[in-house]
């Protein structure tokens, strides 16, 4: 709603004027957006830390299934969640109205988590694992709260393969 006022706002005297790029950059202004991913990269490796009995490219994919059971409005799942093995990061993008289905990176978000996952030194069973999140701005904000709801959500996650592992496989009649 805000956007759709700002752009008419701006485009009514400056009708023709103002190419895409200049509108955006005026809305993200006009309506106080900040918080980019440069901002959470940034962020690597000041922690807080999380130590976990992984090794870190399986903790890698429990921080992935966790940032998957996040949940938007209507409980709809985030579902622009991008993970790299190289880095071992996990990057998950909360978006709203429309984009809400766009699973690109480039589409506007509401919050985004970074979540690192760290080798501990001299322990290669162990990892270590930092959370941080964003919003864009007071008029931008969603309803997932990544660095409060993470850590429960690998709990369950790492519940839910200890159960499975703990279950006796039934062979197939």
């Amino acid at each position: 709603m805000i956007r759709a006022l700002v752009t008419l706002l701006l485009t009514m005297p400056l009708a023709g004027c103002l190419s895409d790029d200049a509108l955006k950059s005026a809305e993200t202004v006009l309506t106080l957006q900040s918080g980019t991913m440069s901002e959470l990269r940034l962020m690597r490796g000041k922690g807080p830390f999380r130590t976990y009995d992984l090794a870190p490219d399986v903790m890698l994919g429990v921080v992935e299934e966790a940032a998957r059971m996040a949940r938007i409005r209507g409980d709809e799942p985030v579902r622009a969640i991008f993970v790299s093995e190289r880095k071992r990061e996990v990057v998950a993008k909360e978006r709203q109205g429309e984009e809400a289905k766009d699973e690109g990176y480039e589409a506007a978000f509401r919050t985004a988590l970074y979540a690192v996952v760290h080798e501990v030194p001299d322990q290669p069973g162990r990892s270590r694992v930092e959370i941080h999140e964003i919003t864009r701005g007071p008029f931008h904000t969603g309803v997932v709260r990544w660095v409060r709801d993470m850590p429960g959500w690998i709990d369950a996650v790492l519940a839910a393969r200890a159960r499975a592992e703990a279950e006796p496989v039934k062979p197939i009649p």
